[in-house]
């Protein structure tokens, strides 16, 4: 986790909840498989809200950059949980009554198909019927989460929403498992990429094989190469009041033009082959 401190030492400024649980299931149906009532939902002005105190910096910041892919993401806001004695945020639960949701392995299963097996398969699925065409979103997704280095993208967190019929993303949620180092194959519900050969061979080919078929996923790589990392560290600090240590500012720059440098040379190879 990173370091992080509050530009106010003070609670004064913020939301104040209470050591109250709230019983999820008053608010979902009880029915839903996407709900897991964990100890750490409070009631705040009348709604549930779930509470993390790690993983702070992390969430809020990707959330910002997950804003360049046009992805939602929950509502965050920092906020003192008195039962605990800690600082962190808290986030709104998105569901509600007039939608159904499926995490992402459930979801075929909903629909009565066999889940593709790998993205390139997926991608034709979701072009061939009208359903689940705001579905392609997840291409956005996948080069968010290998951009970033998420590691925590299993199937409870990629939540798919029913709304009269049609399928979309829900909003994001846990997004703050972030992994700021070279040695990085993206492990997901969607499958494994890779962009750096002597990791991993295989799933190196692959990853260029996906990229050359799937001009949506290419193009969402390509929006990578464009992220101002710095501005958007200064404006998560900004917008939450937070300060970042230079050290962890320059190791998460530093961490990113690995990255970068990684997608582009993948992204030549594409256009050679």
């Amino acid at each position: 986790m990173l370091d992080f401190s509050l530009r106010e030492e003070t609670y004064d400024s913020m939301p104040v909840i209470g050591s109250a649980i709230v019983n999820a299931k008053k608010y979902v149906n009880s029915d839903n498989k996407s709900l897991r009532a964990y100890n750490e939902w409070y009631k705040y002005k009348g709604k549930p809200h779930y509470f993390k105190c790690y993983y702070v910096f992390e969430e809020l910041f990707s959330r910002e950059l997950a804003r360049v892919f046009e992805l939602k993401c929950v509502d965050f806001f920092l906020g003192y949980n008195e039962s605990v004695d800690n600082i962190g945020i808290f986030s709104k639960n998105f569901r509600s009554f007039d939608k159904n949701y499926y995490f992402y392995n459930s979801f075929f299963e909903e629909i009565g198909e066999k889940k593709p097996f790998d993205i390139v398969e997926l991608y034709s699925f979701l072009k061939s019927d009208e359903r689940f065409k705001k579905l392609l979103k997840i291409y956005s997704l996948i080069a968010f989460d290998y951009f970033s280095g998420q590691t925590d993208r299993v199937n409870c967190n990629v939540v798919i929403e029913e709304e009269n019929g049609n399928f979309s993303l829900s909003p994001l949620t846990d997004n703050g498992s972030l992994l700021f180092h070279e040695d990085y194959i993206y492990q997901s519900v969607f499958g494994d990429l890779c962009l750096n050969k002597k990791i991993d061979s295989f799933d190196y080919e692959f990853t260029l094989y996906a990229l050359k078929r799937i001009a949506l996923l290419y193009n969402n790589f390509v929006k990578c190469l464009d992220v101002d990392i710095k501005s958007l560290i200064k404006l998560t600090c900004d917008k939450y009041g937070l300060l970042l240590s230079d050290y962890n500012t320059k190791r998460i720059i530093n961490s990113f033009d690995v990255r970068k440098k990684e997608i582009e040379k993948g992204l030549v190879l594409c256009k050679k082959k």
